[in-house]
């Protein structure tokens, strides 16, 4: 059904109350998502044989502008996306949320012909 939810860390961590006191692993955590995300982007565009700015211009579509820089960023791994961004996203591959979050799945869902994006 859904996937169990997974922590890097070890038992008993507790989430801190502030962002300043986020331990060291959070931040190496938060980074090593951000790359593997960025990296699955960048195989599917590039499988689909698309530019950024295709891909930037498809999340459009969904009504969300993303800058060049700002995809360029998530691309790389340099940056995480927001929530919205990854739905647009997720339209402008044609990939499952799963796989694009998660690596898992199939990439591909149809996402063009079974779903509209919203308006």
């Amino acid at each position: 059904m859904g996937h169990a939810f997974v922590t890097p860390y070890p038992p008993g961590v507790v989430m801190p109350r502030r962002i300043r006191e986020l331990p060291v692993e959070y931040e190496t955590h938060e980074r090593r998502v951000a790359r593997q995300i960025g990296a699955r982007l960048r195989d599917r565009r590039r499988q689909l044989a698309l530019s950024q700015e295709q891909i930037r211009a498809r999340c459009e579509v969904a009504q969300v502008a993303i800058s060049r820089t700002q995809y360029s960023r998530i691309e790389n791994g340099d940056s995480v996306a927001s929530a919205v961004e990854l739905i647009a996203i997720h339209y402008a591959l044609d990939v499952s949320l799963d796989w694009l979050l998660l690596g898992v799945a199939a990439p591909m869902v149809d996402t063009m012909q079974d779903h509209a994006p919203p308006r």
